[in-house]
Parts: C-alpha cells; structure tokens; sequence
C-alpha cells in the first residue's frame, strides 16, 4: 500500500527485523511497549521470535512501515478483527 511519506509492506523478519530492532533501540525505557501485550525485549533474538510470530498472524495481520525516503522499516501497524462482510477493521500497534 503505497502512501506520500511511507508504504506498507507485509511484515517480513527477513526484511524488517533489523530495521525494527534499531529503532527499538531509541526508546531505551521501552515506554513505546506501555499498552502492548508484549515487549520491550532484551535480546534481537527475543524479538526476531516475536517479530515471526507476528509476520505469521493472518489475524491480526502485520505490516511493516516504510520510510520512503530512507527505504527502511520504521515501525509495523495490524490490522485485526477484519470483518469484510460488515466492512469492519481494527488497527493496532
């Protein structure tokens, strides 16, 4: 899904586990994750495990964010609850 200042691409540990683990990295207190059912992580390899089981989720279904500019992962979005026989969508992270 292309946008004016990013696109949305669907979330791949292969493409955006490094990008994601680096900006992760600049919210040391990891008060990004307050109202999150997971995180922060202490390790990348504690993450990348997450990061997979949300690239493999088909509900919520996980995007990654990227920058247009940069050509980087700068953060992800799902969507769940996905109802198309009532036109409904939840988004989340």
């Amino acid at each position: 899904m292309p946008g004016r200042y990013c696109r949305l691409e669907p979330l791949s540990t292969d493409l955006h586990a490094s990008d994601l683990s680096e900006g992760n990295k600049l919210d040391p207190d990891g008060r990004s994750w307050t109202y999150l059912p997971s995180g922060p992580f202490a390790t990348f390899s504690d993450h990348l495990d997450w990061l997979g089981q949300c690239a493999e989720s088909l509900d919520p279904l996980f995007f990654a964010i990227i920058n247009l500019k940069s050509h980087k992962a700068a953060g992800m979005s799902s969507y769940l609850r996905i109802f198309p026989a009532i036109g409904s969508i939840e988004l989340g992270h």
